[in-house]
């Protein structure tokens, strides 16, 4: 049986997660999540996935991150910030081996325990595939990242050789696929892998209500309030 783990950096990042389980919840396929701390409701949507009977996650694992660190300073922020990072790019590699995981799904190439990650499975030579799923308009526009000399020199001493400049993310030698919610549209330099659509067909998938309401619930809302919610932002944003 294959067994699959999406790492989750935000809360889009797990939306499309959901998305992507629902989809495969028929097959032969362990769907697992893992939620990185690195926005303010991270604790809050790990605990609520963890206690809703419709996810499609066999497990939900928690690793703690980067979220709100300037709480503690500039200086004091950015040591912890390169613990945390180093930690985490250990408990990756850890975890999927532990979970014996023959698939991760990653939603940013260009963080420290991303870039760690892949330099792992290129090293296992076809044990383990990684799939990348689109982060936003990078998968789409022309932007190209550019790390200066310092960073990438600062970079490789801090975290390893495998720390590199990310110029488009998606494009690793380790991704056997992107999935992307416009397919026909990725940026050229991503024609070279196998492009696949994210099942935008699972948002009004009953199951994905189901755990909208479980999430709207842990948040202290109601399904009709979100909905009052959400008309009240769209008649503002197009009005006049």
């Amino acid at each position: 049986m294959k067994k699959s783990v999406y790492f989750a950096y935000t809360a889009y990042h797990v939306f499309i997660a959901l998305l992507m389980a629902l989809s495969k919840r028929n097959e032969d396929d362990e769907q697992q999540l893992v939620i990185v701390a690195n926005f303010s409701d991270a604790e809050l949507m790990y605990k609520a996935l963890v206690s809703c009977k419709d996810s499609p996650f066999q497990k939900v694992s928690f690793f703690s991150g980067e979220y709100n660190l300037e709480q503690y300073g500039t200086w004091r922020a950015r040591y912890m910030r390169y613990l945390g990072a180093r930690q985490i790019c250990n408990d990756f590699i850890s975890f999927i081996n532990k979970e014996e995981i023959t698939q991760v799904y990653l939603f940013n190439e260009d963080r420290a325990y991303s870039l760690s990650l892949l330099n792992y499975i290129n090293r296992l030579n076809g044990k383990i595939w990684a799939s990348f799923i689109e982060d936003g308009a990078v998968t789409y526009n022309s932007y190209v990242a550019r790390k200066d000399w310092h960073c990438l020199f600062l970079g490789k001493i801090i975290f390893g050789l495998w720390w590199k400049n990310v110029p488009v993310m998606g494009n690793s030698d380790a991704f056997d696929g992107v999935w992307a919610f416009f397919p026909n549209f990725v940026r050229p330099e991503l024609k070279n892998k196998t492009i696949k659509s994210i099942p935008t067909e699972m948002i009004v998938d009953s199951k994905m209500n189901d755990i909208a309401s479980h999430l709207l619930n842990s948040y202290g809302m109601k399904k009709e309030d979100a909905e009052d919610l959400t008309q009240t932002v769209f008649a503002k944003a197009f009005a006049s």
